[in-house]
């Protein structure tokens, strides 16, 4: 809509989990003003800093506007690059890959970084390529973020995507662990506004418990913070098992009649008696069991843990036990507790009871002998995989939107490894710390020049809602999609061939396996599909047949396409409902409360009891989330750096005044791997013995190309992460809990 040039757009966010809508006012290429759309059906008016930013985003003069290509290195050693047109990058890219393509094509391995889950067209062209390459080096942010929820529900329910989140806006006593959801605006939790939604759970007289190596700003809020020892949320959690066993609070409800496992359950945690793991966590034996007992007889309840969770040593674990405190007293799977959306792209299948269940280890990596996991490694082995010479090492990288020389663990290693390369692709928007190693850089349309659908985040949604917003601006350069199919084509060894016939093929894809109990074959369904343009057709082709979706004409009241694209503030198709056991997907279609491979992990927890302390790396390390900062996207924004410096050391008063360090002094943190200097800031909130650095910082390195960011470069927490210090279940790196030791900086 729009008079005179000026037009009025909406927009959803494409920049976290939240999924807010956007009101942006434009005037032919100008961006007016950037707000939140207050008749957005989920998130009704809610923005956060970022959101306002997206203007700024798309403006940056340090974005790049079409291919570059490295021509060599400055008098300082920096990389130049030179533009070069869309078809002469394609080019260079097919022969930079041939050697590897025509000969052991595990020789080339693929990273696909957080953005890819904000991009529909990158997500839904992932795997044409990745399939088209035809090695098994796959590297994604997953193993730095959430692989942990995966795993686990792929062991207790047969699908490793079947998410469940807190169904917030009915329950009555919320858990939190190691997440910051006022800060994150959710994180694997997709609820706009959620510091509101969080007072209103108080409003009405429920309680939230926080329980954190730091008083965070969520638990400003809550009702009671408790601070716990980083890195022993799993023993926290298996005392509070223990308890809710021991104190006779277990009420399953109806997911009795489907949960196998109990008594082996029952056994295993015997050992974690609260008394026992007290001195270790730093939470009171008292005070836990109070804490089982309340939850327990809440009218509903819910635990959630995420970061702090997920990327401790014991990941996987962690979210297992968060799960069974859930199941075990009845909170699973009903109102108030934690619910599965389910999404308007969901499979025609999802609510159909049994499945293949979960399966790891379908081949393994070469340096480490890893088992695979969801098709892909640890990104803290890519490193070895450049480096450790042998048949199969990797000599070419394509890497869509990740830093890995900010966000991998040992971050000198990774440098080393990406300067080691003989051929690097990078999909990119900057030349920034990772992707000045690339010899192409192709970058994306902005994100006010993309259609928009969020493919990811509606599956972590507490209401089950929808929205597609097209651009903004409109160019003339290759979307996302476009870019992914035609290296695809590069891959097949058929770069002549039309994208669109990529595109086709993995719309056939996408309705393998459907169409069968919908309409009579996928031949049918694509000459029904009213979409043209190729992103369009691949979303058409999974709404319509999706749960809300019309099947082609078979349902009356079923959505189409043209309706949602039509419904500019969103579609809401409710709260969330029961979903089990109709959704699991297990081999026997039960909740298995005790997969095998929990069995020795928790043997290997319990030895945490029993360690003593190192007085050589007395203190431990914790990341942080900050409102203006999305891992390392937005810090060549001027607006979101203005006041303070954000990229600061948070340390107790205590071990400040030992230390002789006020705020601003200058600490030396060092791990078993690096050492960084950093300011201190000295502050109560952060419990004694831990110190935090806020992730995605250490900028300025030499032949970056984002002037904002070099003036505020912050530095690097990953140059103290061990690469080796990972999950054994789930292939996630350690990011929270690692051992160091503080000095005041000489």
């Amino acid at each position: 809509m729009g008079i005179g040039g000026k037009k009025t757009h909406f927009k959803t966010c494409p920049l976290c989990d939240a999924t807010c809508g956007l009101k942006i006012e434009t005037l032919r290429s100008e961006i007016l003003n950037i707000q939140g759309d207050a008749e957005d059906i989920f998130s009704k008016g809610y923005i956060c800093p970022k959101g306002a930013r997206l203007g700024d985003l798309h403006t940056d003069p340090d974005r790049l506007r079409g291919p570059v290509k490295r021509t060599g290195v400055d008098s300082n050693g920096a990389a130049v690059f030179r533009p070069i047109s869309w078809d002469a990058a394609f080019l260079e890219i097919e022969t930079g890959l041939q050697p590897y393509l025509q000969g052991n094509r595990n020789s080339i391995a693929t990273y696909l970084g957080n953005p890819i889950v904000h991009s529909a067209g990158a997500l839904l062209m992932a795997g044409t390529l990745i399939q088209s390459l035809g090695s098994i080096n796959l590297f994604t942010a997953s193993t730095l973020d959430q692989m942990a929820h995966h795993v686990y529900a792929g062991h207790m329910f047969g699908d490793s995507n079947l998410a469940c989140v807190p169904d917030v806006d009915r329950c009555n006593f919320l858990l939190i662990l190691g997440a910051n959801p006022v800060v994150s605006n959710g994180s694997e939790w997709t609820a706009p506004n959620l510091p509101k939604r969080l007072r209103d759970l108080k409003t009405r007289g429920g309680q939230i418990v926080v329980i954190d190596p730091r008083k965070t700003e969520t638990a400003d809020i809550a009702t009671t913070h408790l601070f716990i020892q980083p890195g022993t949320d799993a023993l926290f959690l298996a005392s509070l098992v223990n308890a809710l066993i021991s104190e006779k609070l277990v009420n399953m409800g109806r997911l009795a009649e489907f949960s196998d496992g109990y008594v082996d359950l029952v056994r295993w945690l015997a050992p974690f008696k609260p008394e026992i793991t007290e001195k270790r966590t730093g939470i009171a034996a008292a005070t836990l069991v109070c804490i089982a007992k309340d939850f327990a007889r809440a009218e509903s309840a819910a635990v959630y843990g995420r970061m702090g969770a997920s990327t401790s040593g014991f990941g996987t674990l962690t979210l297992w036990l968060i799960q069974l405190t859930n199941i075990l007293t009845g909170n699973l799977d009903r109102e108030g507790g934690v619910m599965f959306p389910l999404a308007a792209t969901s499979h025609p299948r999802a609510e159909i009871r049994g499945g293949n269940g979960f399966v790891t280890g379908r081949y393994y990596s070469r340096v480490h002998n890893r088992a695979e996991i969801r098709n892909e490694f640890p990104v803290s082995d890519l490193a070895d995989e450049i480096l450790e010479p042998g048949e199969g090492q990797v000599h070419a990288l394509i890497c869509h939107g990740g830093n890995l020389a900010l966000s991998a663990p040992d971050s000198g290693r990774m440098r080393k490894a990406l300067k080691n390369l003989d051929f690097m692709v990078a999909i990119d928007p900057y030349i920034n710390e990772t992707s000045r190693y690339a010899n192409i850089i192709l970058p994306p349309p902005s994100m006010l020049e993309k259609a928009h659908y969020d493919v990811s985040f509606y599956h972590l949604a507490i209401r089950n809602v929808a929205n597609y917003s097209a651009p903004v601006f409109y160019t003339n350069n290759p979307q996302e999609h476009e870019i992914f199919a035609k290296l695809a084509l590069i891959a097949q060894g058929n770069p002549e061939l039309s994208v669109d016939d990529v595109f086709e093929s993995t719309v056939q894809q996408i309705l393998q396996g459907a169409v069968s109990e919908t309409v009579e074959g996928t031949a049918a369904i694509l000459q029904n599909i009213d979409a043209t343009e190729p992103l369009e057709r691949l979303l058409e082709a999974s709404i319509r047949l999706g749960p809300y979706g019309d099947q082609f004409g078979m349902v009356d009241q079923g959505i189409t396409f043209t309706l949602l694209k039509k419904a500019v503030h969103g579609m809401d198709f409710g709260a969330l409902k029961p979903r089990l056991p109709g959704a699991l997907k297990t081999a026997n279609g039960n909740l298995n409360l005790a997969p095998k491979v929990f069995a020795p992990e928790l043997k290997r927890l319990l030895t945490l009891v029993m360690l003593p302390e190192n007085n050589a790396w007395p203190f431990r390390l914790i990341g942080r989330r900050q409102l203006q900062s999305n891992n390392s996207w937005m810090h060549n924004i001027t607006k979101l750096q203005k006041g303070r410096h954000q990229c600061n050391a948070l340390i107790n008063p205590d071990d400040a005044s030992k230390l002789s360090v006020e705020t601003g002094d200058l600490l030396t943190i060092t791990s078993e791997c690096g050492e960084l200097t950093i300011a201190a800031e000295i502050t109560p909130d952060i419990m004694p013995g831990v110190v935090s650095i806020p992730h995605g910082w250490g900028h300025g390195q030499s032949g970056t190309k984002q002037k904002i960011a070099a003036q505020n470069p912050g530095v690097n927490i990953n140059v103290l992460l061990p690469r080796n210090n990972i999950d054994p279940l789930s292939g996630t790196s350690t990011l929270n809990g690692i051992a160091v030791a503080v000095s005041k900086a000489k």
